[in-house]
Order: C-alpha cells, then structure tokens, then sequence
C-alpha cells in the first residue's frame, strides 16, 4: 500500500486529537445529550420570537418531563446603512442580542445565563412588499442564528450545571 504525503500528513494530524481525551458533545450518556427533551422554552412574542422558539424546540427536542426552563429576552436594532442621494435607504443592518437563562423547574433557582448576539443585512428594494419580505427572511436568518449559539452553549456548559 502507498501512502501519499497528504495522506501521511492528515494521519499524523488526526493522532494528537484521539490522545488528548476528545469526545464527540452528543456522545452517549454525555450531558449535552440527555438536555433532549429535557428544557421547556417560554414562549415568546411576534414572528421573530416564534422562529427562535421553533427552532429551539427543533434543536432541543419536545419537552418531555422537562427538568429545565429556558427564558430569553431579545433586543433588536436596526441600522440604516446605505443611504442614497434622495435619502432613501438601500441596505438595513440588523443585530439581535438574546440574553438567556436556565431555572431549574424543581427549584425555581437560576442555574446557567449567557448572551447570544447575531447580526445580518438585508437590502430595501423598487417594492415595498418585497422590501418586507426581505426583512422578514433577515429576521428568520437571525433567529436560527441565535437558536444555534444558544443550543451550542447549553450543550457545552450542560456537565456545569445539569448535573
């Protein structure tokens, strides 16, 4: 059998990894995966609330005698950017911070809180109908953004507090 130099090398890189203790989050009996259906999300408002809802609902899995509760508090800002010579906006920065924290249902006492933020743009077009609906897919894109940094922190701070 012939080995290549990238084929040497990608087998030299990948020794260090398997020496030093690395295990995959979701691996069985990990802490990070017995958070499935483990965390009750609160319900939050307008369309924008309801995408991150879902999509952590999704990531998370459907509450199944849920030990946890996750509370999330957004606050959005929008930037006018690109502003033409009539003083009309062409291009709309969008940034979201979500500030989160897990009580634990049993107790009632707070037991994780971290930030998530997220940003995106989305441009003003010739109509306005397709100038809302340009927000509106901003606004999705951010709320799978943020529902993804705040599964993955879960996931990597659940051997601190879901034990």
């Amino acid at each position: 059998m012939s080995w290549s130099r990238r084929g040497m090398c990608v087998a030299l890189a990948t020794v260090p990894v398997f020496g030093c203790g690395f295990a995959p989050l979701y691996s069985e009996g990990s802490a990070a995966r017995n958070l499935q259906g483990q965390i009750v999300v609160d319900t939050l408002e307008g369309r924008f609330g309801f995408d991150l809802r879902e999509r952590l609902v999704t990531r998370l899995g459907p509450p199944t005698g849920a030990q946890f509760q996750l509370k999330i508090q957004t606050s959005t800002e929008e930037e006018r950017r690109a502003v033409r010579a009539d003083n009309t906006v062409s291009r709309f920065n969008l940034s979201v911070v979500a500030r989160f924290q897990v009580i634990d249902r049993g107790t009632s006492a707070q037991v994780f809180e971290d930030t998530a933020q997220a940003f995106t743009a989305y441009s003003a077009v010739a109509s306005a109908f397709a100038t809302r609906q340009a927000e509106a897919d901003a606004f999705g894109r951010l709320a799978n953004t943020l529902a993804d940094q705040i599964v993955l922190r879960l996931a990597t701070t659940a051997e601190i507090w879901a034990t």
